[in-house]
């Protein structure tokens, strides 16, 4: 093998090789900006029919409150979450306090269609399970979000530290 083949090569493990801490920002908003246009034509739809109703005042509590719960699970898809892998904890940082995830509270991953799944036990349970056991094993779980791209980053560093499930 010549110089110039090894060399070749370092560089391409090198270039492979993950550097700690690891940061990835996700903001699916941005990256789907016709989807975002619908949802938020929908929300002014929405907000513009609460106040066109002639309920009154009273009758626009409960429209106001499933606006207020719709628009709080639409914080993760509207604001960017910026993922941090490092050595010892995963974090996830919002506009808010950071969660804080310790490597060593988990024991295996699963990959699921878009992010991954960090289980606390090694053979969480599966659907075909009861339903107190599935439910048990997902509330002890904490899900990453994540687009093809960073699955593909984050994979070879989640696969070093935790075991694979199905």
């Amino acid at each position: 093998m010549s110089k110039k083949h090894r060399r070749n090569e370092r560089n391409q493990a090198k270039k492979n090789e993950l550097t700690l801490p690891l940061s990835i920002k996700q903001h699916p908003a941005a990256k789907r900006p016709w989807l975002t246009v619908v949802i938020v034509l929908f929300l002014l739809l929405m907000v513009f029919s609460m106040f066109s109703s002639k309920a009154g005042w009273s009758g626009l509590l409960v429209p106001a409150l499933l606006l207020g719960i719709i628009l709080h699970g639409l914080v993760p898809y509207f604001f960017p979450t910026t993922f941090t892998f490092d050595k010892e904890e995963i974090t996830v940082s919002r506009f808010s306090k950071p969660s804080v995830f310790k490597w060593d509270d988990y024991r295996s991953y699963s990959t699921q269609g878009n992010g991954f799944v960090l289980w606390m036990e090694m053979h969480p349970a599966s659907k075909t399970s009861s339903f107190s056991a599935y439910f048990k094993s997902l509330r002890n779980s904490v899900f990453l979000p994540l687009d093809e791209e960073a699955m593909q980053k984050v994979e070879p560093l989640i696969a070093k530290k935790l075991v694979k499930t199905e």
